[in-house]
């Protein structure tokens, strides 16, 4: 069978949505099928790579796989409407390349850019008979609106929840990474149950499994000083508007300085601020690190965390499990985060017992002295608890599979 993926993230990029895809179409390939996977150029993180356009190139990964990386145009700094062409050109580009290049397709499994590539993908797809499964990572225009404190501009993009209705309704089925989700495409979208399926993103939890050098190795890698018999808090992950990082700085500030340590990983448009921030204070036990591509930094960096942060903005942490989440469970540490109890983030913190949720009368310096008053068993326990967790709801394993049954159904009769 010939099935077309389209994924707007591509490793070596560090976003899970490019791994997962990856690892669909190798299983696929692997099955015997004929995989064609459309990607853009890699751009992030923000300066890794070249932004603007590239020569389209074609790379034959292994038998049945074929990898097409498209000219489109590619933005990761945060610019609305350089973003949004972004996604707009890598939409229009894919399906104009399926409806051009790709003859005597089964299925096509999409993943473009939301919230214009969707549309442009659903809107001038050519080749109607052939099956689309439309996946949503995100909830938009949700997602964008809540960033939004005018309410007459929220008013004025009101009319995004009726394209994103038509996308959900013209694609032939739609997968969705949450329950949450699912129940906002039943209740607000008007699609119907039988065309909705959850597919949560997994982490491959092999790359976990590993012996990692010891903390003092790896922090002279990451140019970390200083942090030798310290207890160290890191977040790890984008720094952008969504990681709500300065109130964890803030706080921070509270705790005693000679013993704890705070380390931020990653890149993303408000580092600059929080660096700002961390001067102002005059914070010596804040330290700034850059992660490379590729899943092994992040499992090694982790490793050397006490207890892993996930500050998050609650109108944020409703739609999905964070991919950051999954990598935190997997490596066995306690999880602290701002998520809301009833969200996807903090119900699953809930469920699996691997970790604390701040709020107004718990924040975060009082939840962060709670941790620091535990032995080193009880917090090794309470990481216990989100691996185990994790091994059963978020493993490659049991994700390859949910994916296999679902192109199966909707492909009729692609078996492997």
């Amino acid at each position: 069978m010939k099935i077309v993926i389209v994924s707007c993230v591509v490793p070596p990029e560090p976003g899970v949505t490019g791994s997962v895809n990856w690892d669909i179409a190798e299983m696929l390939s692997n099955c015997g099928h004929d995989v064609v996977l459309i990607t853009p150029h890699p751009s992030r993180p923000l300066g890794t790579h070249k932004s603007g356009f590239k020569k389209m190139e074609i790379n034959n990964v292994k038998t049945n796989f074929k990898h097409v990386k498209l000219n489109s145009f590619v933005y990761p700094k945060y610019n609305i409407l350089l973003r949004s062409y972004e996604s707009w050109d890598f939409g229009y580009k894919a399906i104009n390349y399926i409806n051009k290049q790709i003859g005597d397709i089964d299925v096509i499994y999409a993943i473009p850019w939301p919230f214009l590539g969707q549309f442009a993908f659903v809107r001038f797809n050519k080749l109607k008979k052939i099956p689309i499964i439309m996946n949503v990572q995100d909830l938009y225009p949700e997602s964008f609106l809540n960033k939004i404190k005018s309410k007459w501009l929220v008013y004025l993009f009101s009319p995004l929840y009726k394209i994103d209705k038509y996308i959900a309704n013209r694609s032939n089925h739609i997968s969705v990474v949450s329950e949450n989700l699912k129940d906002v495409y039943l209740k607000e979208r008007g699609v119907s149950e039988d065309k909705i399926t959850v597919l949560e993103n997994w982490q491959n939890e092999s790359e976990f499994l590993y012996k990692n050098d010891d903390r003092e190795k790896i922090s002279n890698k990451y140019l970390l000083e200083n942090i030798k018999n310290k207890f160290i808090f890191m977040y790890l992950g984008n720094i952008g508007p969504v990681a709500g990082l300065e109130k964890v700085i803030e706080e921070f500030e509270l705790l005693d300085s000679a013993k704890n340590v705070l380390v931020i990983a990653g890149s993303g448009s408000y580092k600059e601020a929080c660096i700002s921030l961390v001067e102002k204070l005059n914070l010596n036990n804040v330290l700034f690190t850059s992660v490379p591509p590729g899943l092994k930094a992040v499992v090694e960096l982790q490793s050397i965390a006490d207890v892993l942060l996930l500050p998050i903005n609650p109108s944020a942490a409703g739609s999905s499990v964070p991919s950051k989440l999954i990598a935190y469970m997997f490596s066995s540490k306690p999880v602290v985060s701002s998520a809301e109890v009833g969200s996807d983030t903090g119900k699953v913190i809930v469920e699996s017992k691997c970790g604390w949720l701040v709020n107004d009368e718990q924040p975060w310096h009082i939840v962060m002295e709670k941790v620091l008053a535990l032995s080193k068993e009880e917090r090794q326990e309470i990481g216990k608890n989100g691996f185990d967790y994790a091994i059963g709801r978020f493993s490659k394993e049991v994700g390859l599979k949910k994916v296999k049954e679902l192109i199966e159904r909707i492909g009729e009769h692609l078996q492997c």
